[in-house]
């Protein structure tokens, strides 16, 4: 098969089946997908958990729930994307693989050094292998508003906690501190301890006055206030719990 280098152009005759591979005449790292060739790079990245966790407990905390630091999971692994850089100077973003994880299609490529993906140049980390075609992950978009097209690596931290008030997720690309996908739970409001003591203090004193007051009738409606007052204080404390 001849195929032209996306690179440098020139013409290429691929004798084996392999489809990554690198141009005899510029020494660029190459894919091949659907008779064509594509430039393959691979974004530049050391891993830091401490960093990912720090963000993570910082989003927790602006969304009101306590973070619970022994208790987040770190994923990190090297995801493909198609990324297309049109002709109007936009650059979006494809996953060219099938994971088990989130939607990832929000994910944009963040400023960082790209490298060409050879060999030699290959993470230690996990790297999840191409499997969704161009023509597939762009099948939403006209084929003359893809421009250049490369496939990229990038680098992709998973993030999850289920003891910080509920189940907490994100997902972070390199060292961008933007977050691109992730769920926050509401944070619970409870009524403050002050008026819970003194409407508690309000219906122990009915009950109290009801026991020692001899007339029935005013006995009865004494216990009956202070019944009243225990439900409403009930139903502020489980209304307020369930938001």
């Amino acid at each position: 098969m001849i195929v032209r280098c996306s690179q440098c152009g020139a013409k290429i005759n691929r004798k084996d089946e392999n489809r990554f591979f690198s141009c005899p005449y510029c020494a660029s790292a190459l894919v091949l997908e659907g008779g064509r060739s594509f430039a393959c790079f691979i974004m530049q990245h050391e891993r830091n958990d401490l960093w990912a966790r720090a963000l993570f407990h910082e989003r927790l905390k602006q969304a009101g729930v306590a973070p619970d630091r022994g208790k987040v999971t770190v994923e990190f692994t090297y995801i493909p994307f198609w990324v297309v850089r049109r002709p109007d100077g936009s650059i979006a973003a494809h996953p060219a693989a099938e994971t088990h994880h989130r939607d990832l299609s929000s994910i944009k490529v963040p400023p960082g050094r790209l490298i060409f993906y050879e060999q030699d140049s290959r993470p230690d980390a996990p790297v999840i292998a191409l499997s969704v075609p161009l023509n597939l992950a762009f099948d939403a978009e006209k084929k003359e508003d893809l421009g250049h097209v490369d496939l990229v690596y990038l680098p992709v931290y998973f993030m999850e906690s289920a003891n910080a008030g509920g189940q907490c997720a994100l997902t972070v690309v390199g060292d961008s501190s933007r977050p691109y996908w992730g769920v926050m739970p509401a944070p619970k409001r409870y009524v403050s301890a002050r008026p819970l003591a003194f409407f508690g203090a309000v219906a122990a004193l009915f009950v109290v006055s009801g026991l020692l007051i001899d007339g029935v009738y005013l006995r009865a409606a004494a216990i009956g206030a202070g019944g009243l007052v225990c439900a409403i204080l009930s139903h502020l404390i489980l209304g307020r719990q369930r938001q």
